[in-house]
């Protein structure tokens, strides 16, 4: 029997496939609709992750217009399908509870008033049963084998699980963070256009790490400031031991370092990526990693056909190809010591002594 594919409303995700992407004293803070403070009441309680994403930022990127320009067929498809333009979403703020489960929501906040009975009659035009409950004075629509949606106000609509979606308009209050994600979340920022934060150990197995480096690590916070000259990009990773911080730079050094490379010929063009790796600063101070990452406006129109083609190929690839993410890219279980060789390698992590840290 052949299984009936369900389009979900899930605009958080369409949304940031189309723009290309991955708090609480960010430029949308306040009390407006749109806001990431306003977004609070409708995320749960015990998040393992939090972010944000100002969508009219990012859109009103020149380098963005440029990309959008060329992709006006699949945006014109976006509209049609949900009753809604990219230029009428002004943030999405999103917090999942737990990534196994894949629970939580995504509060997607609009310019303008929208006209949700439209939304509504799109989704149902897509297939798939809709059933409509109220909870809390609003009315949440429930589709078979996929999310719950709702619209507490003609500029917010709330996507995520049936029991997310249920719980959070019956608490009618603003989220509670667990106090290690709550620290990640405050340390960010004023002026982020993306901004996530996250407690590691609740994410599960990380691709690339080992599970010694994995057990060692606290939490992360992640940014991305928009402008038309460039994209200022930084992250900071919290861990349990300082010689896990500097172990995580020893890492991304030499990962990075290999990338390095002079072309094979020398006539041949720079290679756009090995270009962004070479303004890459990764830092390692304490029990915490660091690492900037500044793009120019000439840099992103030099990676968005790679970025382009990479989107295309995820899209095509089947739900089930090559296992789920991770399970191959995680040196086979084994450990790494500090200062001991990444499996199949033979550059050795160094010591905190060997790099300078005190």
């Amino acid at each position: 029997m052949t299984r009936r594919r369900v389009v979900a409303p899930s605009l958080l995700v369409v949304l940031a496939i189309l723009v290309g992407i991955v708090v609480p004293g960010c430029s949308g803070c306040g009390e407006s609709p749109t806001s990431v403070d306003a977004a609070m009441k409708y995320l749960p309680d015990n998040c393992a992750m939090i972010g944000t994403v100002d969508m009219a930022a990012i859109l009103a990127n020149e380098s963005v217009k440029k990309i959008q320009s060329e992709q006006q067929d699949d945006l014109k498809k976006v509209e049609e399908k949900f009753g809604i333009s990219l230029s009428q979403v002004k943030r999405v703020t999103f917090g999942i509870s737990d990534f196994k489960e894949g629970s939580g929501s995504a509060v997607v906040g609009f310019t303008e008033p929208i006209k949700t009975e439209k939304i509504v009659a799109k989704v149902k035009e897509e297939g798939g049963k809709v059933t409509e409950k109220d909870v809390a004075g609003v009315k949440v629509y429930a589709i078979s084998d996929g999310p719950a949606f709702c619209f507490p106000s003609e500029q917010i609509a709330v996507v995520g699980d049936l029991a997310t979606v249920e719980a959070v308009l019956k608490r009618g209050k603003k989220a509670e963070l667990p106090a290690k994600l709550k620290a990640a979340w405050e340390g960010l920022g004023s002026s982020e256009t993306i901004a996530v934060a996250l407690s590691l150990d609740k994410v599960g197995p990380i691709p690339m790490l080992p599970p010694n480096l994995a057990e060692n690590l606290d939490s992360a916070a992640l940014f991305a400031k928009f402008s038309d000259e460039k994209i200022d990009i930084g992250g900071k990773v919290v861990c349990t031991e300082e010689d896990t911080a500097t172990t995580l730079k020893g890492m991304i050094d030499m990962f990075v370092g290999q990338d390095k490379g002079e072309p094979a010929d020398p006539s041949s063009p720079p290679d756009p990526a090995a270009e962004l790796l070479n303004s890459l600063e990764v830092s390692a101070e304490g029990k915490a990693m660091t690492v900037k990452l500044a793009i120019s406006k000439e840099m992103i129109e030099k990676l968005a056909p790679m970025a382009t083609q990479m989107a295309g190929g995820l899209s095509n690839r089947a739900p089930d190809e090559d296992g789920p993410p991770g399970e191959e890219d995680s040196f086979g279980g084994e450990e790494i010591p500090v200062g001991g060789e990444i499996p199949g390698g033979e550059t050795p992590i160094e010591t905190p002594e060997e790099v300078g840290v005190e």
